[in-house]
């Protein structure tokens, strides 16, 4: 990633550790807008440096 932004989402996150039912478990990075560039492909993915592409970045590992 290049670039990542952050919403209200992500700043009431920061600021009171929950938002709805969902709680906060540090160590975790916020923000979920992104911009960057493909520099390099997995196994099997062919053409993707002129495509436009879409990542969820919604899901998240906790870290």
């Amino acid at each position: 990633m290049q670039h990542m932004g952050i919403c209200g989402s992500d700043v009431h996150f920061w600021q009171n550790g929950y938002i709805g039912d969902f709680v906060v478990r540090a160590p975790m990075v916020l923000g979920h807008e992104a911009a960057g560039t493909v520099s390099k492909l997995g196994e099997g993915m062919e053409h993707v440096f002129s495509d436009f592409l879409v990542i969820k970045l919604n899901i998240t590992l906790f870290n």
